[in-house]
């Protein structure tokens, strides 16, 4: 019979006959921010004597599966008419081998006006803040937007925009992944 208590799982075995084996499989589910290394150690004690202690404990050491992210946004042109339009492609690449969830992007223009924001998944919203939350890039794959926005700038001046990508591995708060067009 085993149980459990937080994160350590006690079986009592009974009697075990000479060079005989026993084998529980334990099984766990890990929380969605775990990050580095997955660590689980086994160790075995008896009331018996044994004469070798240095074989009774046994650790292993998997690396967690982790997302990576990066974010790209252009609108393939060096120029934008003032009073015009343009449309940026955003595209969120995931280069790890777990996915990556409850990512969130924002969008900061200057010389613009964000009307519309289509493709990709999440909750997108272009008013109070421009940009999606809760966005789900599968591992070595990518999510794309489409940024509609009318050229509010004067003429001479430049139309830049920026998006910064936080969460889901590798972008955070102080440190988000951007990228801008100008």
């Amino acid at each position: 019979s085993c149980s459990i208590a937080i994160q350590t799982v006690s079986c009592n075995f009974g009697t075990l006959a000479p060079n005989a084996t026993r084998t529980y499989t334990i099984t766990g589910t890990l929380g969605v921010d775990a990050t580095g290394n997955l660590v689980n150690t086994a160790t075995t004690t008896t009331t018996t004597p044994d004469p070798d202690t240095s074989n009774n404990s046994s650790t292993s050491t998997t690396p967690m599966a982790q997302s990576s992210l990066t974010v790209s946004k252009s609108n393939g042109t060096s120029t934008v008419l003032a009073g015009g339009t343009t449309t940026y492609t955003v595209t969120i690449s995931n280069s790890g081998d777990a996915q990556a969830t409850g990512v969130t992007w924002t969008d900061s223009p200057t010389g613009l006006q964000i009307t519309e924001i289509t493709g990709g998944n999440g909750t997108c919203t272009i008013s109070p803040t421009i940009g999606c939350t809760g966005v789900t890039v599968p591992a070595n794959s990518s999510v794309s937007f489409t940024v509609k926005a009318n050229v509010t700038g004067a003429a001479g001046t430049d139309a830049v925009n920026t998006a910064s990508v936080t969460g889901g591995g590798g972008c955070t708060v102080n440190a988000p992944c951007t990228s801008t067009d100008t």
